[in-house]
């Protein structure tokens, strides 16, 4: 990690091998590691933007879960506001979800007015059922609160990174935080690594200032 270039160039199995002991450090240290990370005192000023965070992020995936079964619910009703149309000498219909993209299939000829207007005619009738139901479902305010969730969750993601740890548990905190939003992830060459690294300096960080049993190597 002395050098930045080099920990940004590591091979792909390397990088896997980081990740892979860095799960399994962090797991075998608590199962319940949220639980034992909440029970910590206060002068770790990272648990606090870390607990705000897991506040941020079940409420994020509450909402997501909301909106997605008030989706199901809505496209079971009135289905897509869309209609299908099929251009002149076309062989298979396109799908229409505004009067531009009708136009855009039909063209502005005189030929064809009629498609055109009974096409856009169809499309408002499915718009205004499905604003209906979204009215009645709260389908939209469902998502609107989810996108200011996961904006509130991503800013608070971005504090618990600029923040360093001045304990191991503020380490793990970030560690855990990492865990639960990236945990899917497969990509090793987008996040999380910026932010593994940014753990991994204050890994060194603490473990140079002070004799413990928690070490990791940076060039394993």
């Amino acid at each position: 990690m002395a050098d930045s270039e080099n920990s940004r160039s590591l091979p792909t199995v390397t990088r896997r091998s980081l990740r892979s002991t860095l799960v399994v450090w962090l797991k075998a240290q608590s199962k319940n590691v949220s639980n034992v990370i909440s029970s910590q005192g206060n002068d770790e000023p990272v648990l606090s933007i870390w607990r705000n965070w897991m506040a941020a992020h079940r409420r994020v995936e509450q909402l997501c879960r909301t909106q997605q079964h008030l989706e199901c619910q809505l496209v079971a009703a009135v289905r897509f506001p869309r209609v299908e149309v099929l251009a002149p000498g076309g062989e298979q219909p396109a799908v229409a979800f505004t009067a531009s993209e009708i136009d855009s299939v039909l063209g502005s000829g005189a030929e064809t007015a009629e498609k055109r207007a009974a096409a856009k005619s169809t499309l408002r009738a499915r718009r205004r059922a499905w604003q209906a139901m979204d009215k009645h479902l709260g389908y939209s305010l469902a998502k609107r609160a989810e996108v200011e969730a996961e904006a509130q969750s991503e800013n608070l993601a971005e504090s618990l990174w600029r923040e360093p740890a001045r304990s191991v548990t503020g380490i793990a905190a970030k560690l855990h935080a990492l865990l639960m939003t990236y945990e899917d992830e497969t990509s090793l060459d987008e996040a999380p690594w910026p932010q593994i690294r940014s753990v991994l300096v204050d890994l060194i960080r603490l473990d140079n200032a002070s004799s413990n049993d928690f070490n990791i190597d940076p060039n394993v």
